[in-house]
């Protein structure tokens, strides 16, 4: 995404000297052409399609300003859910050829920064609210309450529109008159440097707010079946979690969220993992009240350095992908889970990361950089919502294939032998087209042909699903 300034310094001077602060948030007149201004331009409705549907605000954002948007309609014909950035382009400059997407069409081009939303937070009525901070930083809310950073490296040195792409289910929104609604400058910025006493503090908070009980932590509701014959060398979590974990008094293994209405409950291992050592973790505890599933993930970055943090942790943990270390996130890795599934983990010298449930044959799951050595980590996340990390063991060969590594694809895995064979054929970008291209050299395949040769000649190619460089795109073809 880029980073250079689109605006001259005269130019900054008489946008700076034509707009107000004061002046109330509503879209710009240039917009995508399946957009249609109501209500004296507060709000934004897309008449036709999933797409071409990119608004802009009527006047540059000013540093730590939450720009806030109301979700009116939301569709259930279509996937995915808003794009939201900044632009340091005035968009009348994009009225004579408005791009079809803000990803990638726009955040191709520098002076742009965009990123899609997760569908769970699509919710009809919902306000939505995001920011920049001076650091150039993006975090976003919903109905008031932080989620933590949603894109990083943004220029502020030039003006800012905010930049939404009006995609998906997303089909009107309203932007919302923040004076009457919210005070959104900087004194309600939740700050990203806080010291160790308001980390505990908050911790507390949330442990209070809805207690784990420390018996029911320390036993699990049941003996332990082992379905893997390997002998486990006993492995703990690591000290530094996310601010909603909470670990057994007699057991750093053993760790749950505190509080099970919230997120951020993240924990990661003890030390780095070595190539072909299998880590296995068993599910000690579910509730099936809740959607989605355990999130497993590698990066390279020693939670060490993360402590003074960790209150700041995003809810979604893709989040953590914009940091500069190298993190691979695999959300749902297996579906529903029941108390007593085991999840044995392995990454192999291929970089194949490789998991087996319950002892059934190891599958890839992603890919990954095999020079590098990787922390593992978890967010005990939806129905899934107490976790023992068993230890490690490297008995025996794991058994994989190069086509195997080829051909994995983000479905989750499931613990019983029946598997959902449907081949989900849409371009993961644009939605629109289907996927007819694959990334050199990891072989990951999720993009029509057009999205595909976009990717790799933007500033940084690299697959979205592994993060290995792309060093060529090539087309395929699908009996």
């Amino acid at each position: 995404m880029g980073n250079t300034n689109a605006t001259s310094a005269s130019t900054q001077g008489r946008i700076n000297n034509s707009f107000s602060s004061n002046q109330p948030v509503v879209f710009h007149h240039a917009h995508g052409e399946n957009i249609r201004l109501e209500q004296n331009s507060a709000v934004a409705r897309r008449i036709e399609s999933f797409c071409k549907a990119i608004v802009f605000s009527s006047r540059p954002i000013q540093v730590n300003e939450k720009v806030m948007i109301k979700l009116t309609e939301i569709s259930n014909s279509w996937s995915g859910a808003l794009r939201l950035g900044f632009t340091a382009h005035d968009p009348v400059t994009f009225q004579s050829n408005m791009p079809k997407y803000a990803c990638p069409d726009l955040t191709n081009r520098p002076g742009n920064w965009a990123k899609a939303l997760g569908e769970r937070y699509a919710i009809e009525g919902s306000v939505l609210h995001y920011f920049v901070n001076s650091a150039g930083e993006v975090f976003f809310g919903i109905d008031g309450e932080d989620k933590g950073m949603f894109l990083s490296g943004v220029d502020t040195s030039a003006p800012l529109w905010a930049l939404i792409d009006i995609y998906g289910n997303t089909t009107a929104i309203e932007m919302v008159d923040q004076v009457r609604l919210l005070n959104n400058h900087s004194d309600h910025v939740r700050s990203t440097e806080r010291s160790l006493a308001d980390l505990r503090q908050l911790r507390l908070t949330d442990i209070t707010l809805q207690p784990v009980e420390e018996t029911e932590l320390a036993s699990p509701v049941r003996s332990r079946t082992t379905y893997f014959s390997d002998n486990w060398v006993p492995m703990d979590f690591h000290r530094v979690a996310g601010p909603n974990a909470k670990f057994s008094e007699s057991s750093m293994s053993i760790a749950a969220r505190a509080t099970l209405n919230a997120a951020r409950a993240l924990v990661f291992s003890a030390r780095r993992l070595e190539t072909n050592e299998k880590c296995l973790v068993e599910i000690q505890g579910t509730d099936n009240t809740h959607m989605d599933s355990l999130t497993f993930g590698l990066t390279t970055c020693d939670p060490a350095t993360l402590q003074q943090w960790t209150s700041s942790f995003p809810e979604d943990p893709e989040c953590l992908m914009d940091r500069p270390e190298y993190w691979v996130i695999k959300k749902n890795v297996v579906t529903s889970p029941a108390t007593g599934d085991e999840l044995s983990f392995v990454i192999n010298g291929e970089g194949g990361v490789l998991c087996s449930v319950n002892n059934k044959s190891y599958e890839a799951i992603m890919y990954v950089d095999a020079t590098q050595k990787f922390f593992m980590f978890f967010d005990i996340a939806g129905c899934v919502t107490r976790l023992k990390l068993v230890g490690t063991s490297k008995e025996g060969p794991v058994p994989f294939s190069a086509d195997e590594e080829l051909l994995a694809t983000s479905a989750p895995m499931q613990p019983d032998s029946a598997r959902n064979h449907e081949e989900d054929t849409d371009c993961k970008i644009c939605f629109e087209n289907p996927i007819e291209s694959a990334f050199c050299n990891c072989g990951h395949s999720m993009t029509c042909h057009d999205c595909g040769v976009k990717l790799f000649k933007s500033r940084d190619p690299q697959c979205p699903m592994c993060r290995q460089p792309i060093v060529n795109v090539i087309r395929i073809f699908r009996a």
